[in-house]
């Protein structure tokens, strides 16, 4: 297996922390069975999916709202509802917490034995996190085309995503530039990166939000984690592994360096339809010390 760089590392890192930073912000949804929306759509019912290459037909139960929070341990704001995480599902009324895998990132339901397909299935209980963050997959000028799914809170009707699709508000993460310079006292470099976080939101005031909780970490710093040697978070179907420990945990057992914000710029960017748009420069400093002789 290939060991996993210093460009890769940071933004593995920047995702993990990220994720915990906009769900102790606030930014998450607990869902709870046959939960409806104010269009009256049941936002704990999943649809059984077909023609997947990996599974049979309707072994797999996609929900409307992805990612679902997965990490333990989080401080949620004072008088925040608390997090709800998947224990079961729901088949025509009937409740079962065996055989059952969760894909926390796609938001959805793997099943050991699939079913007919003409079953009602609900989640028992998730927590949606209301700012996805990840990785573009496409050209960042088609996201709102390809990745970025219809909004349900501008229709009456829900739409479920593919396996790649998600929700905005979203923030992706792209590396853009980086150098080193050495230090002149105690040997060793400084790595200097800049990394760009795109912001997409359905209205300017999430947006705004997003941006401040972005634009509030400059100058300040976390330590990242060696996913080189941290124990799998995740197993084949997406759930948590059984060696699977919380981020601080792993900050702890499993340091790497420190990653610290330097400077934080932001900008507005214009954008055709309903989705409005930010871009966050990061530039990032990484202390490397020079390897034992």
């Amino acid at each position: 297996m290939s060991t996993i760089q210093l460009t890769n590392q940071i933004l593995y890192n920047l995702q993990a922390f990220l994720e915990r930073r906009f769900v102790t912000s606030g930014y998450y949804y607990p869902v709870t069975r046959a939960e409806v929306n104010p269009s009256g759509i049941d936002m704990s019912l999943l649809q059984g999916q077909t023609g997947l290459s990996d599974y049979s037909d309707y072994q797999v139960y996609q929900s409307a709202f992805k990612p679902w929070v997965y990490e333990t341990a989080l401080s949620i704001p004072s008088g925040a509802p608390a997090l709800t995480y998947p224990s079961g599902v729901f088949v025509d009324g009937a409740f079962s917490a065996s055989g059952i895998h969760y894909n926390y990132s796609a938001g959805q339901v793997i099943l050991d034995t699939p079913l007919i397909g003409t079953e009602a299935v609900q989640i028992g209980g998730m927590t949606y996190e209301q700012v996805n963050v990840g990785f573009p997959e496409d050209e960042l000028f088609l996201l709102d085309k390809t990745q970025l799914k219809s909004p349900t809170d501008v229709s009456d009707t829900v739409t479920y995503p593919n396996a790649l699709q998600i929700e905005p508000p979203a923030v992706y993460i792209e590396w853009f530039d980086d150098g080193t310079k050495p230090l002149q006292l105690g040997g060793g470099r400084i790595h200097h990166p800049t990394v760009f976080l795109h912001v997409f939101a359905t209205d300017q005031f999430m947006r705004n939000d997003i941006v401040d909780v972005l634009c509030n970490l400059e100058h300040s710093g976390f330590m990242m984690v060696d996913f080189n040697t941290a124990p799998a978070r995740f197993d084949v179907y997406g759930d948590k592994a059984v060696t699977y420990q919380n981020f601080p945990a792993l900050q702890t057992s499993y340091n790497y360096k420190t990653l610290y914000f330097k400077k934080i710029t932001s900008r507005n960017v214009p954008m055709d339809g309903v989705l409005k748009r930010a871009v966050i420069d990061l530039e990032l400093e990484v202390y490397i010390p020079e390897p034992a002789s």
